[in-house]
């Protein structure tokens, strides 16, 4: 989220400035730092489903944990971040966070773009 507002969560919550070779309890408060920010932006866009739909579900909530999670384990591994497994990781996530959204109807309620990359192709 760049300097949103789960940016600024981790930034308070977080060591400011950690040594490259961190202790085990930096290293853990780093983690809950990240944790945090993640479970933050997860109850704002349940927040946000509430006030939108009438209702919160939870799988916001989840898709921003599970998101939450992966990037702490992948520190924790050290493993370096595949491209592909992320692609299919956040494939399989996706449906968590559209799912609100779409049971409501509201991917029915905007115009597609469709007609009018149709319409710009053809025009090639």
């Amino acid at each position: 989220m760049g300097t949103g507002g789960s940016a600024q969560v981790q930034r308070k919550l977080t060591p400011a400035a950690a040594p490259a070779t961190a202790s085990s309890s930096v290293r853990t408060a780093r983690a809950v730092g990240v944790l945090a920010s993640f479970v933050a932006s997860g109850l704002i866009h349940e927040y946000m489903c509430w006030a939108a739909l009438g209702a919160a579900h939870g799988t916001q909530l989840l898709f921003f944990t599970l998101h939450g999670v992966a990037a702490v384990a992948e520190r924790a591994l050290c493993v370096a971040p595949n491209r592909a497994a992320t692609v299919l990781f956040c494939v399989l996530t996706c449906p968590l966070f559209v799912w609100p959204w779409v049971l409501a109807g509201y991917v029915y309620r905007f115009p597609s773009p469709l007609p009018a990359l149709v319409h710009w192709w053809a025009a090639l």
